[in-house]
Parts: structure tokens; C-alpha cells; sequence
């Protein structure tokens, strides 16, 4: 819980206006390529694209962001600040940004339970949504699946455990 109430603090500091002309993030073009590989099903995959499509459509304004924040993407700066490293600079909408840290670190017990917990301490940090954080977190837990599919050839499972307890 203090790890997830020090990330909601490093984003809500990083979150700030995009630079003229820049593009929000291209999640879905990901997703539309992603086929169906054992539990990755085409139903998933659907429900998932169908999921980012309405999180698109409502979006607010949209904000320069962190892009893969997580627990080994923040250190201490020491007396009590804290400092992100390896961002990816991507735009859009702030709900997206609590992805990454949903399904990080893996192998941790019941993943399923502890992104939930997550998800009502982001929401009440930030002040957002905690239905519309747990979409984003499904979304983005489904997209980590495909890109380690992508990366490896075969479904891992973890971020998929965390997707299938979200969505």
C-alpha cells in the first residue's frame, strides 16, 4: 500500500500538458493484430479492444505520461522523494499510466487480489475512476500479454491472471 501510494505521487507529479502536436499512444493497433493463443482466446481479445475503444471514446484531456511505470521504475531520491526512471514519454488519457504497476512485480501471491487493492488506493490517490482504472488495468494487463506473446512465442500467464481478475 505504500509502494502504490509513492507511484500515485511520481504520477500525479509527472502528468502534465503534451507538447504541441503530439499523438496519443497507439494501443490499439496492437490489439488488432493480436491473435488468439491458447487462454489468450479471440473472446478476450475482443472484450479487450471493445474495452479500449470505449476508453478512447471517453477520454479527457489527454497528458504527457510516464508510459511504463512500475515498482523497478521509481527510486529514492532520499528524505522521502522519489524519482522515475525509463519513462517512454507517451500521450494520453492518466488512466492508462496505473497499467504497468497493476501487474508488477510479477510473481507475487494472488495477483488477482493485490491489483484490486491497487486499484481502490490509485483511485482514491488520484482522485479517478476505479471502474474505469480497472478497465485500463484489464486492457493493459491483456496488451502485456500480447507483447510478451509477441516477444517469447508463447503465453506466460502472469499478466494475464491479473487481466482475467479485472475484466
Amino acid at each position: 500500500d505504500e509502494a502504490t501510494a509513492i507511484l500515485a505521487g511520481v504520477m500525479a507529479r509527472l502528468w502534465r500538458p503534451p507538447p504541441p502536436g503530439a499523438a496519443p499512444a497507439g494501443y490499439a493497433g496492437d490489439l488488432d493484430a493480436a491473435r488468439p493463443t491458447g487462454p489468450l482466446s479471440e473472446a478476450l481479445l475482443a472484450r479487450a479492444r471493445a474495452t479500449l475503444a470505449e476508453l478512447l471514446r471517453t477520454a479527457g484531456t489527454p497528458r504527457l505520461l510516464h508510459g511504463d511505470l512500475h515498482h523497478h521504475n521509481v527510486l529514492s531520491a532520499g528524505r522521502g522523494r522519489w524519482a522515475a526512471i525509463d519513462p517512454k514519454g507517451v500521450v494520453g488519457d492518466p488512466g492508462s499510466d496505473v497499467t504497468p504497476l497493476l501487474h508488477n512485480p510479477v510473481g507475487l501471491p494472488d495477483p488477482g487480489a493485490l491489483a484490486e487493492r491497487r486499484v481502490a488506493r490509485l483511485a482514491a490517490e488520484l482522485g479517478m475512476d476505479r471502474d474505469r482504472l480497472r478497465a485500463w488495468g484489464f486492457v493493459g494487463a491483456v496488451l502485456s500479454e500480447v507483447w510478451t506473446v509477441e516477444a517469447t512465442g508463447r503465453v506466460d500467464g502472469r499478466a494475464l491472471g491479473v487481466a482475467l481478475a479485472l475484466g
